[in-house]
């Protein structure tokens, strides 16, 4: 007589849930394919994708999320382990309304203190003549300084005094006193710091990449102890911004167009599309390798590689950060508000939950690398083989003596 054999237990994805909002009185539901650990962490995900975007549906007639496995097979189960009630969704959306406020009012605080800074500058500049006929000569002298100590450093804020990192400070303070007293500034020892003042102002108005400054969260203290909304401004290779400064300057300040160097060309039309909330996404591989018909394909390859050096600068920076909290994350969003990280991460559940794990991670140059094809509408195959030809010196390997280096053509596995 045959032996009849228990009926095996369903074999679940270790991580993958479906999850669906279903509103009462609404014929269809939302649907969502979360990795996560647990169903909850899978229903709460859920819950801050739907309740916490601009278009947020209406739930005041009743609503839940129900969460399901993911099969091996690729099947969903149909029993649902957990479910996410109306008071726990209503909560959710209470928290992301409130935050909206809170970045809001962030907002218009920085705005301000943006506009105060800029006025700053125009305040230096309106105490004389500005020198035209110097800026040549201090053109070429930051310039020459820039080849000597492409690495200098300044720290500005409007608080406290200003800070310089790095070889080449001095020579940089001789140039700065000369460049303010250029622009009509009475001199003095710190006049240096009056040249960075107009130097803040001018890559406010025109550096719109960030290829030379860097915005972070600053809180200062009035007298009566209220805390007031601030940034503090590093400011990347020095003396080539202020070089550019002093082009700018002769040119009676016009909309900068020399500045953004290679990134202009070639990332301002993704990058735009991407901050008006509307970046494609090809997530297919053999993408056309130009941005426009005009534009030399080796300069556009080269442009996506350094977005990926960009990016992988920002992760450095978030890493020792970043505690797989979702509360830290947002912490750091609103402490660096100018990453391109959190810009193209908002758009990106995934990528959002790779950033905030990134403390596990030894390198970040694929999670960067994905980041750029997501600011793009490329996939990261495309990114990576565009890094692979331009990545920035600092990045490439020392090849060992006598040994020449091979270009293949072998795209990165998957």
């Amino acid at each position: 007589m045959p032996t009849l054999k228990a009926a095996q237990p369903p074999k679940y994805h270790p991580k993958l849930y479906a999850t669906s909002l279903k509103i009462e009185g609404s014929p269809k539901s939302l649907l969502l394919d979360v990795e996560t650990a647990t169903p909850q962490e899978a229903a709460e995900a859920a819950a801050n994708e739907w309740m916490g975007g601009d278009r947020c549906p209406d739930i005041s007639t009743g609503a839940a999320i129900y969460v399901r496995h993911y099969l091996l097979d690729g099947t969903v189960a149909l029993d649902s382990p957990f479910l996410l009630d109306q008071q726990s969704l209503e909560q959710t959306r209470r928290k992301w309304a409130k935050r909206a406020v809170e970045k809001e009012k962030y907002n218009n605080q920085i705005e301000n203190f943006r506009r105060q800074t800029i006025a700053r500058m125009r305040q230096h500049l309106a105490h004389g003549q500005i020198a035209e006929a110097e800026l040549d000569g201090l053109k070429v002298a930051f310039e020459n300084g820039h080849q000597d100590h492409p690495e200098l450093k300044a720290v500005v804020t409007l608080e406290r005094p200003s800070s310089l990192t790095g070889l080449g400070a001095l020579q940089f303070r001789g140039s700065a006193v000369l460049a303010a007293r250029a622009v009509g500034h009475s001199g003095g020892d710190d006049a240096w710091e009056h040249w960075l003042a107009i130097l803040v102002g001018y890559l406010l108005e025109n550096d719109e990449r960030g290829e030379y400054i860097a915005k972070q969260r600053g809180i200062s203290h009035s007298g009566d102890s209220e805390e007031k909304v601030t940034e503090i401004y590093e400011i990347d290779q020095l003396s080539k911004a202020s070089a550019l400064c002093c082009s700018w300057l002769k040119a009676g300040m016009p909309a900068s167009e020399e500045f953004s160097g290679k990134l202009a060309n070639s990332v301002a039309a993704p990058a735009a599309q991407f901050e008006g909330g509307q970046s494609g996404r090809a997530g297919e591989t053999g993408e056309d390798d130009s941005s426009t018909p005009h534009q030399d394909a080796d300069q556009v390859r080269r442009a996506r590689a350094e977005a990926v050096a960009k990016l992988i600068k920002e992760l450095n920076v978030l890493k020792p950060q970043m505690f797989e909290d979702e509360k830290e994350y947002n912490l750091l969003q609103t402490k660096y508000p100018d990453f391109l990280t959190f810009k193209i991460a908002e758009d990106r559940p995934d990528l959002r939950m790779k950033v905030q794990c990134i403390r596990g991670s030894s390198r970040h140059i694929r999670l960067a690398q994905e980041l750029a094809g997501a600011l793009y509408g490329l996939s990261w195959e495309t990114i990576a083989d565009a890094w692979k030809d331009h990545k920035p010196v600092r990045y490439k390997r020392p090849q060992a003596p006598g040994k020449t280096s091979k270009r293949h053509s072998v795209r990165p596995k998957r």
